[in-house]
């Protein structure tokens, strides 16, 4: 399915709908801005999660955690870039500001829940970062936060599209983006029914690239998530560099439904493999996946400290 060039609803609804979603964690936009920058140093990362006092101490939390090895060595932020690489402190500290921004309570739009989004995007963003490294080493850090935040833009359409149990589907905003994509689909020759779910899939990176580019998130991570699901147009669109970077995500999502942590709003095993360079079933896919559940594991349990 492709996606349309931009989301149906006026752009102060989408950002509306992203304040909601932030509700409490009105830190998010300015920590994720800094921790996602290019140009961050070290300072600069610590003091925007200084800024966020309980995402600090998370981050200590998991610098101490078995998927670190470093239990009780880190004492403070400063110690944690140290210890650990400054690289190692933007993931974490991003992961930690995740579940931040994802409400506990699920909304009536169609999309994933809070709970299987959260371990769909942590487990893109393992893969992602285990891809990187293999084809694109430089970027592997890039790789793990943009697998990690790829599909943030559900929640947004959930709180855009959402109508109340027994309402009717073809009234407010669900109603409009069913008559665009509707009137998509007719013009594309293609026919169906457009119900929240469907909406969800087709506008979900539009709606979080717009926002991401509002919170000044850097514009390589608004590229990579508005184009993730057709990674085939991403080096044209974002150059060389970045397609490679967005293929990779695309490419990790397939590997995570493969794995068990996919979502069931977005199939994924019609659509090509975004890797020609590297076979789907090669022996180094196959041993990421195998290590995939432990990876995992040990990340959840960090971000439960």
């Amino acid at each position: 399915m492709s996606l349309p060039s931009s989301p149906p609803w006026p752009r102060e609804s989408i950002l509306a709908a992203a304040r909601a979603m932030a509700g409490g964690a009105g830190f998010a936009p300015a920590l994720l801005a800094a921790l996602t920058s290019p140009h961050a140093d070290s300072r600069q990362v610590v003091a925007a999660i200084h800024n966020a006092p309980d995402i600090a101490l998370r981050v200590l939390k998991v610098a101490n955690s078995a998927f670190y090895g470093h239990s009780g060595r880190v004492d403070a932020l400063d110690r944690a870039v140290q210890v650990l690489g400054l690289d190692a402190v933007r993931t974490m500290a991003s992961a930690a500001c995740l579940d931040r921004v994802l409400p506990g309570a699920d909304s009536a739009g169609g999309g994933p829940r809070a709970a299987d989004l959260l371990n769909h995007s942590l487990a893109t963003a393992v893969l992602a970062r285990d891809l990187a490294l293999l084809l694109l080493p430089e970027r592997c850090a890039d790789a793990f936060l943009a697998g990690l935040l790829h599909d943030l833009g559900y929640r947004m359409v959930q709180r855009l599209a959402g109508a109340p149990a027994g309402g009717c589907a073809g009234t407010g905003l669900l109603g409009r983006a069913q008559e665009r994509a509707q009137e998509q689909a007719h013009d594309s020759g293609h026919h169906g029914e457009h119900d929240g779910a469907t909406i969800a899939r087709l506008w979900h990176g539009p709606c979080a690239a717009l926002v991401f580019e509002s919170w000044s998130l850097p514009g390589w991570l608004v590229g990579v998530v508005a184009c993730h699901h057709r990674p085939a147009d991403a080096a044209a669109e974002l150059g060389t560099e970045l397609g490679a970077l967005t293929r990779i995500v695309a490419a990790a999502e397939h590997l995570a439904e493969a794995s068990g942590h996919g979502l069931a709003e977005e199939p994924l095993s019609e659509e090509p493999w975004p890797l020609p360079e590297l076979e789907r079933d090669s022996p180094a896919l196959t041993a990421l996946r195998q290590q995939l559940p432990r990876s995992l594991a040990a990340l959840n349990l960090a971000l439960a400290c």
